[in-house]
């Protein structure tokens, strides 16, 4: 028992130790973690510079290589650098001192942390030149607050990886891409954020780049193109995988000045607008896809699309130049398509296709202003090579747009691979009501032009009719409206067709002899006076002069049978019959009933005496 005892106290101290250790092992790993804590370090900008130099930080120095997570630098002066600069944790380039890094030839600046580009101050920046590259595998931010905050491509090259952010979340922030590279690759992701700008700018003969497989979400404007030199050529890339996302949000706005749009991924509209300049181009090639469910599809320049489908509004042309736009493929409709006509722009189709156009399930809006119609005067409105298959599902004219004049209207004109609008005189369309009688089946038909009672052409010209509804038409009055075309100009007017049915019944009688039964009665029925009764709308019912008859009228009898159709006209004829007693030796009804029941009980007592006889012989 003592051992016992002793065994178990040693047991306890050993466990209380191992405790001890732990806790002890504990308090290092906080201790530990606490002066990393207090370790990290801030790195401030006091003068501009080089971003190597001693003299351009405070009293911690120069920033190291890499920036350990946790550790903060910010620039509030203009530096710049043309080494390699890594960082894990965060660079603040901020409005105090409108602050900005600047990276040169050899230059590469590698963040998996965060950099921040702030300002409310105009002009503090992020600049990537000539020879320098920017790897982003973490989150930068541009965030301009009241002013312009900036990150500039100039010949450099911005890298946006895989599991990157590249957010301009907040007002006035803008990306600068003046003859650089920026590749938002496969897995990457660019916000352009409610009134942010993305501007790919460039000022000489410099191509500048965007390559886009990852995603770029457009809430805001981006531009690409150059509005101080005409005629230079812009990139945009989007390469197969990459998805460019234009949002429902106020100025969401993609425009293509002077650049081209390279489509191999998806562009999917959802809101804001689409716009080409006059020489922007959207390109869909090698299975690009633009996917348009709300917004604005507009502009000049040239679209190449094997397709281009819409299904929200379309507005090709200028709505105040006499430039249009150019498809490069087949058109189909299936939102509205937005034409603006003023004298300007009036002769030129503002959609010209070189395949087909098929707009039977899109709607015209025609708008614009400084438009001057008058009797004859055409507006063109797009052409398609391929031919056109139309019409419009239903034309609207925008209440701004001015109207046609006293005694004048618009009409759409399709041809082969034409349309256009024209302003026409139309025909004066006189009515005339119409009465006609039933046909064999009991309906009339009767032609468009019977309604026609006079209708004019100022021009003289030939008149076709259409009457709605066509017909053909029942017994009585229908409400019919006659439209009176030209083949430009169209007029309408009521009128009505009154159908009769004039036609008796047709009834066929024949000469029967109708036998009186045991009683010396007998009742008849129209078919049995008939051989046929027919009208063109149906038999209605059938009556008989006379249909019962007794001994009294032995002898030739004079029946009228008088058939009525579903119209209430009669037919009659007068069958000639004769009324007899039933021959002598034939039995009547009731006595070949007695017959039939004398039979049935002699055959029962025969067979009653056979079985009878059968039992008896087993028996004896």
């Amino acid at each position: 028992m003592p051992k016992t005892k002793s065994h178990a106290t040693s047991g306890g101290c050993h466990i209380r130790g191992k405790i001890s250790a732990y806790l002890s092992i504990a308090f290092l790993i906080i201790t530990a973690f606490t002066n990393l804590l207090s370790a990290q370090t801030t790195y401030t900008s006091v003068a501009n510079g080089n971003w190597a130099s001693a003299a351009t930080w405070d009293g911690n120095g120069v920033p190291p290589t890499p920036i350990p997570p946790g550790d903060v630098v910010i620039v509030n002066n203009v530096l710049s650098s043309t080494s390699l600069i890594t960082n894990q944790g965060v660079i603040n380039i901020t409005q105090a001192g409108n602050g900005g890094l600047d990276l040169y030839s050899g230059a590469i600046l590698t963040n998996s942390g965060t950099i921040n580009v702030n300002s409310n101050t105009f002009g503090s920046a992020l600049g990537i030149s000539t020879g320098a590259t920017l790897e982003n595998d973490g989150l930068i931010t541009v965030d301009g607050g009241t002013q312009f905050s900036t990150l500039r491509i100039t010949g450099g090259t911005l890298n946006n990886n895989s599991g990157a952010t590249l957010d301009l979340s907040y007002a006035l922030g803008t990306i600068q891409n003046a003859g650089g590279l920026f590749n938002n690759l496969n897995g990457g992701q660019v916000n352009i954020g409610p009134s942010s700008q993305f501007n790919v700018l460039f000022f000489s003969q410099m191509i500048p780049f965007f390559n886009n497989s990852g995603i770029v979400e457009l809430e805001g404007f981006m531009f690409l193109g150059n509005e101080l030199l005409m005629n230079s050529v812009g990139s945009f890339e989007n390469l197969p995988g990459g998805i460019i996302n234009i949002r429902n949000e106020t100025n969401t706005t993609m425009q293509l000045d002077d650049a081209t749009l390279n489509n191999q991924g998806t562009i999917y509209q959802d809101g804001g607008v689409l716009r080409l300049g006059q020489n922007g181009s959207l390109i869909n090639s090698n299975g690009g896809n633009y996917v348009q469910v709300d917004g604005n599809l507009t502009g000049l320049g040239n679209i190449d699309s094997p397709t281009l489908m819409t299904s929200s509004q379309f507005s090709p042309g200028s709505s105040v130049e006499d430039y249009n736009l150019t498809l490069n493929g087949n058109y189909q409709g299936m939102g509205m398509m937005q034409i603006y006509i003023n004298n300007a722009n009036k002769d030129i189709p503002k959609l010209s296709a070189t395949g087909t156009a098929d707009v039977t399930a899109d709607t015209l809006e025609i708008a614009g202003f400084g438009f001057t119609p008058s009797l004859g005067i055409t507006a063109e409105l797009f052409t398609a090579a391929g031919g056109i298959t139309g019409p419009f599902s239903s034309v609207e004219y925008h209440p701004f747009f001015p109207s046609p004049g006293a005694g004048l209207q618009y009409e759409i004109i399709y041809e082969p691979t034409r349309a256009y609008l024209l302003v026409v005189a139309p025909p004066t369309a006189i009515c005339q009501s119409v009465t006609a009688s039933v046909d064999s089946s009991c309906e009339a038909i009767v032609s468009a032009d019977q309604f026609d009672g006079g209708s004019t052409d100022p021009e003289m010209d030939m008149l076709s009719f259409s009457a709605s509804p066509a017909g053909p038409y029942a017994v009585g009055t229908t409400n019919i409206t006659l439209t009176v075309s030209d083949g430009v100009g169209s007029d309408q007017c009521n009128t009505s067709v009154t159908v009769n049915d004039d036609i008796l019944p047709i009834v066929t009688c024949t000469s029967p002899i109708i036998f009186l039964d045991e009683n010396n009665m007998a009742t008849i029925t129209a078919a049995d006076l008939t051989s046929s009764i027919t009208d063109e709308c149906g038999i209605l019912g059938t009556t008989l002069s006379q249909s019962s008859f007794d001994d009294n009228d032995l002898g030739p009898q004079m029946i009228t049978v008088t058939a009525t159709d579903n119209n209430g006209n009669m037919g009659t004829c007068v069958a000639s019959a004769t009324v007899t007693s039933m021959p002598a030796g034939i039995p009547t009804l009731s006595q070949w009933g007695l017959i039939i029941l004398s039979i049935s009980i002699l055959i029962l007592g025969v067979l009653f005496l056979q079985q009878k006889f059968y039992f008896h012989e087993i028996s004896s």
